[in-house]
């Protein structure tokens, strides 16, 4: 089980720094009277995307999978086994008609920016992703 989460930095006289963020990705495991935790902290990625999500579940998802397999653990009952999907590509879209197509291959989405259309996308096109990953998209 896992928790991400996105905030912003502020500067050393108290405001919000401009384009500054820490991402984060807490996991727990089993869900259920845990007996594994651990924290993942990204501060000020730098790739173009800052949300928890993208930047820093990933990492979870990979600490996850090696858990499981250097101590043999099996998945608990609250893992669900997602589909895998190739990622479209979205640049040069509408913002309406990405989302459809992100709605019909069940992904899911972050929006950065007022834009109509989308600029670029993060994971790039090509890319396998689960069903129900978040992914960013930028107008």
């Amino acid at each position: 089980m896992g928790k991400t989460g996105t905030a912003q930095k502020y500067d050393e006289n108290g405001r919000i720094a401009s384009g500054k963020y820490i991402s984060s990705f807490i996991g727990t495991y089993p869900a259920n009277e845990p007996q594994y935790l651990f924290m993942i902290l990204v501060d000020q990625p730098s790739a173009g995307a800052y949300y928890g999500a993208i930047v820093a579940a990933p990492y979870g998802k990979s600490f996850f999978e090696k858990l499981f397999d250097f101590y043999n653990l099996p998945k608990d009952d609250t893992s669900i086994v997602l589909e895998e999907v190739v990622m479209p590509d979205l640049v040069g879209y509408s913002l309406a008609n990405a989302l459809a197509e992100l709605k019909k291959l069940g992904i899911d989405y972050e929006i950065d920016g007022e834009g109509s259309s989308i600029k670029k996308q993060l994971p790039p096109a090509g890319v396998k992703i689960k069903k129900g990953d978040k992914i960013l998209l930028i107008t």
